[in-house]
């Protein structure tokens, strides 16, 4: 008799003002794992829940709400329970405190931690992150390393594992990271077939520091347009992946 092997549970952790692409992106990666395991007949992989400190629709930093069909329990833990980030940390640990000691009380016995973005904080707030090498958005990173000195923060990885602790930069990296928990739980295959249906790439290169103020600052070339003529010149913007070139 063949026994089919249980979805791993994944809870996506939310509270007001939580950064909407920060919880749909990891959401959608695992939805599309379960169909591509699905068109190869086999059961869904995942389980995913929005959970929260109460039930109920929670309010994004966008006009989406997410509604929590769980309320976050110590006694009855996913496999790994994902927080995500905020615009605003600061006020957000302290309206939703009740994360923070829920970390803190399932830390022992889950099986895997995840946070994304500045919801590193959390995970720093309750002592999770003590010892461990972390990474969070770049923009907070310095403050991440000030205010917990126990913790080893790269301000340029995208993503980072220390033991069963997962820690990501800000945003889209969610989605690498997401993609890097579909590869070792179910192979580089079907993680490489997720990634391809979402165009993204499976391990984006180079770090963080791409993106941040540095590169904001610098001058970028702008494309010039005659507008009579409707023709244009070709132009270069700095990026990790490609030259863009406008078209006559």
């Amino acid at each position: 008799m063949t026994v089919t092997p249980a979805a791993i549970t994944i809870d996506i952790v939310v509270y007001p003002g939580f950064k909407a692409m920060e919880a749909v992106g990891p959401m959608s990666v695992f939805e599309y794992a379960n169909l591509h395991l699905q068109r190869r007949g086999h059961p869904p992989g995942y389980d995913v829940r929005i959970a929260s400190c109460q039930a109920g629709p929670v309010r994004s930093d966008t006009l989406m709400s997410l509604d929590a069909t769980k309320a976050l329990d110590p006694l009855a833990l996913p496999d790994n329970a994902i927080i995500v980030g905020a615009r605003h940390i600061r006020e957000a640990l302290a309206d939703s405190a009740a994360i923070i000691a829920w970390v803190a009380a399932v830390a022992p016995r889950i099986k895997a931690l995840t946070a994304l973005c500045s919801g590193a904080f959390f995970l720093a707030a309750a002592g999770v992150l003590d010892g461990r090498r972390a990474t969070t958005h770049w923009s907070v990173a310095e403050r991440l390393q000030a205010e917990y000195p126990a913790i080893e923060v790269d301000a340029d990885a995208i993503f980072l594992r220390s033991g069963n602790v997962w820690t990501s930069a800000g945003v889209t990296a969610g989605i690498d990271l997401a993609l890097a928990l579909v590869e070792e739980d179910y192979g580089r295959d079907l993680a490489l077939e997720v990634a391809t249906e979402m165009v993204v790439y499976l391990k984006r290169p180079g770090g963080q520091s791409q993106f941040s103020a540095h590169l904001l600052s610098e001058r970028t070339t702008r494309p010039t347009a005659n507008c009579k003529t409707g023709s244009s010149s070709t132009w270069t913007r700095s990026s990790p992946w490609r030259n863009w070139r406008s078209a006559r």
